[in-house]
């Protein structure tokens, strides 16, 4: 990736959510090369916590998850008023690339799903897709 299209996430504030530590750190990691500031939960109730005190400009979370997966994520979040992040930009990420999960997945409150392995120029396409058609910043 070239230096303009690492500045596309430069300063933007991005929850990533996995329990996963490898693949958390990895998007992390990817996602901070691109300028984006990141905070990192391994649980879904980790990521409430913190989205109680400081709203992300957009969430990436993985789906399947012990306990509280992405989805049930997203709809507490979604329950939220507006001004309390309510409608976040949301993206979800799985290893399952099935068009019936896609729909519940959107139906569940994200915007977007990719599959991964994710490769990371998607990924930052994506987010940005997501923060410039995000009525909250027009």
């Amino acid at each position: 990736m070239g230096l303009t299209e690492s500045l596309r996430l430069s300063g933007v504030h991005i929850l990533v959510v996995d329990d996963n530590r490898d693949a958390r750190d990895i998007l992390a990691t990817l996602l901070q090369y691109h300028g984006a500031l990141v905070t990192a939960a391994a649980s879904a109730d980790a990521a409430l916590r913190w989205f109680r005190h400081v709203k992300p400009d957009l969430i990436v979370s993985d789906l399947a998850m012990p306990k509280k997966d992405g989805a049930a994520l997203i709809r507490e979040i979604r329950k939220l008023k507006r001004e309390r992040g309510g409608a976040v930009p949301a993206l979800a990420i799985s290893g399952y690339d099935e068009q019936f999960l896609r729909q519940n997945v959107l139906n569940a409150g994200f915007q977007e799903y990719l599959v991964k392995p994710v490769d990371i120029r998607t990924l930052c396409t994506t987010i940005e897709h997501l923060l410039v058609n995000n009525p909250d910043n027009k």
